[in-house]
């Protein structure tokens, strides 16, 4: 298969009274062989005429100017949007998997090829290698002693943009708070407080205004024929150095199904409520859908008072969720299936596919300063569109306890202190309100802008 990828996913022979004509769907587009396989010709058109065919494995999009966007690749790198312009860059080469702007400076890029985290700096839209030294481990093709897998995630806390965490197999969470100068790791710890956890984490969130209060996925399936669902969803209260299993509660009803958690989101007012998605199927006999999407409003109680609730209906495709989000200042989440995006919203899920060919979604951000959904896929590249007007909203948002916000924030409902309770804007954020949105200042309590807008 010279002057192919590779990565061979389909092909197609047609027989000829010669040498056959193959085709051939790759991780590099489509070739055609009328030779035998001796010589190909590719099929994947030029620029904007061409066939979209990018398998993304993540993306980001930056928080500061919306002309920016990064994508980590299947076998073609990282890529660079600037000033509305994909870049002809393949950044830092191989597989390119997540990556983040860094939160208050959209100069630098982090991205991980290969299981790599690397860091790169961009001067007028070119990227340059910086120095950054990767967490603890090895390369992922040392299948031998691998404590890395293709897909683990990177995140990073925007009011301290220099600590970044990277999932690991086996439980392992290396943080570094020095911008990849020194790492730690964390160990996962099953219930008994000794056991490792074996599980691969493969997805870790961080509350935007509480970034103290974490989550961390990982791929553990869920076995409720013999025991107690644990080791998939963990809640840390201290900035990822302690962690909780609040796993109990998820496929309790439903005996005998193998599945897994696939991803996290969390309200962005109110940190202690989560949903998750998961890899399943499942139908009761009456042929009612379970066991896609779960909420819990209570992620911060016991075990014996948290609840999870179980929000799946069958206006869902009968599909494994792949990835979900929440649209901050409301009770809406959008999840991605191999069939498309739907939202929850009025107790329901609506379908919000409409122009998206049917492909795998792998990833999902908003926009909160330009109202859009943008989604990532395995197959079909990246796409943007405008978020539904909203009918239903999760209410004002309390703050309890003091909370400084130094990134930019949009806000669709109002910001009630109380308390005593301190809410300081700095570090030159910026704080945009709904139309007719305001911010409560309880007696006692205080609101404090200083550098901010």
């Amino acid at each position: 298969t010279a002057n192919t990828h590779c990565d061979i996913r389909a092909i197609q022979i047609i027989p000829t009274s010669t040498d056959d004509i193959i085709i051939i769907a790759n991780d590099g587009g489509v070739s055609k062989s009328y030779d035998g396989g001796t010589t190909w010709n590719s099929l994947n058109g030029v620029d904007k005429k061409g066939i979209m065919n990018s398998e993304l494995h993540g993306f980001d999009i930056s928080k500061i100017h919306e002309d920016r966007i990064i994508v980590g690749r299947q076998d073609n790198g990282t890529s660079l949007m600037f000033k509305n312009e994909w870049q002809n860059q393949n950044i830092f080469g191989g597989d390119g998997e997540e990556c983040l702007f860094k939160p208050n400076d959209d100069t630098y890029l982090y991205s991980v090829n290969n299981c790599e985290i690397r860091k790169g700096m961009i001067v007028n839209g070119v990227v340059t290698s910086q120095t950054f030294t990767s967490d603890p481990g090895i390369n992922c093709y040392t299948y031998a002693t691998a404590d890395k897998f293709l897909g683990r995630p990177i995140a990073m806390n925007k009011q301290f943009p220099n600590r970044m965490y990277a999932g690991k197999k086996g439980g392992m969470l290396n943080i570094t708070s020095d911008d990849g100068t020194t790492w730690n790791t964390v160990q996962l710890k099953e219930s008994d407080g000794v056991t490792n956890v074996s599980a691969s984490i493969v997805d870790i969130e961080i509350s935007e205004l509480q970034p103290n209060i974490m989550y961390i996925v990982t791929d553990q399936i869920l076995w409720n024929g013999s025991g107690t669902s644990k080791n998939s969803v963990f809640r840390s209260s201290d900035y990822g150095q302690n962690w909780t299993d609040i796993t109990t509660g998820i496929s309790q009803s439903i005996p005998n199904q193998w599945m897994s958690v696939t991803d996290l989101t969390i309200d962005y007012s109110y940190p202690n409520k989560i949903w998750v998605s998961m890899g399943s199927v499942k139908m009761d006999a009456a042929g009612q859908a379970l066991q896609r999407v779960y909420r819990c409003d209570n992620a911060d109680a016991s075990s014996t008072l948290r609840d999870w609730n179980d929000i799946t209906t069958n206006s869902i495709s009968p599909l494994p969720v792949t990835t979900i989000i929440n649209h901050p200042g409301t009770n809406r989440v959008f999840i991605g299936t191999d069939a498309g995006v739907f939202y929850y919203e009025n107790n329901d899920w609506h379908c919000f596919s409409k122009d998206l060919p049917i492909t795998w979604i792998k990833d999902m951000k908003i926009n909160q300063q330009t109202s859009e959904l943008y989604i990532g896929t395995y197959g079909n590249g990246i796409w943007k569109t405008p978020l539904p007007c909203f009918s239903s909203t999760s209410g004002n948002m309390e703050i309890t306890s003091s909370i400084l916000v130094q990134n930019n924030v949009f806000h669709n409902f109002d910001i009630i202190i109380k308390n005593n309770s301190t809410l300081t804007f700095t570090g030159g954020a910026i704080m945009s309100m709904g139309a007719g949105n305001k911010i409560i200042i309880e007696p006692g309590s205080k609101l404090v802008i200083d550098n901010a807008t």
